[in-house]
């Protein structure tokens, strides 16, 4: 069965990526330079999951000179139709820490990627955040790399501000952990180069 160009373009977009019939919509808005409806046609998409459209949807908005009041229902957008890993990206690169926060306490599996940002205005959570995440990690590793792993992210833990912490952390599961001698041995590695 042949296809006319127009219809491939149409379905697939003009690299071959399956588009959506927004997106497409958008695209030719775009084209046209129908700025309002690119803006109804991204709210659409981003109330679809489609995070990749929050930059441009923020970028028309402040064209427009509309951003600040629309910034707040923007982002409850956001919140309902996102993942949580996507949402938590888009408070953070919009520096809404008090929503990355509660998003964290929620998702504290997420304090590596999010904890150096918010240690300087949480450090008490944060650091019982960390030292909660890394026992259990601690507890449940299980070999070499896994280990390696808990060596690393108790350096993330020491480069987020908490060095002190760090040490005296690693010196409790060395302890906790003294009959996995090949952990204990990567845990000693960690706090001399942490104390150096």
């Amino acid at each position: 069965m042949k296809h006319s160009p127009g219809l491939f373009r149409h379905q697939y977009g003009i690299l071959g990526y399956a588009l959506s019939d927004l997106q497409n919509l958008y695209s030719i808005y775009e084209l046209t330079g129908a700025t309002s409806k690119m803006i109804q046609t991204a709210e659409k998409l981003l109330s679809e999951g489609y995070a990749s459209f929050y930059p441009k949807l923020k970028a028309l908005l402040q064209a427009n000179g509309k951003w600040e009041a629309r910034r707040e229902s923007v982002l409850e957008i956001c919140r309902d139709h996102f993942g949580y890993s996507a949402y938590m990206e888009t408070l953070n690169s919009e520096g809404e820490l008090a929503l990355l926060f509660e998003q964290l306490k929620k998702h504290p599996e997420q304090i590596y990627t999010y904890g150096s940002a918010l240690s300087k205005i949480y450090k008490e959570e944060i650091m019982e955040m960390y030292i909660k995440t890394l026992r259990s990690e601690a507890d449940r590793a299980s070999g070499r790399s896994a280990y390696s792993n808990v060596a690393d992210r108790i350096k993330d833990f020491s480069q987020a501000g908490y060095n002190a912490e760090a040490i005296r952390l690693i010196e409790e599961l060395k302890m906790v952990h003294k009959r996995r001698w090949s952990f204990v041995e990567l845990l000693d590695s960690m706090g001399k180069m942490l104390e150096a």
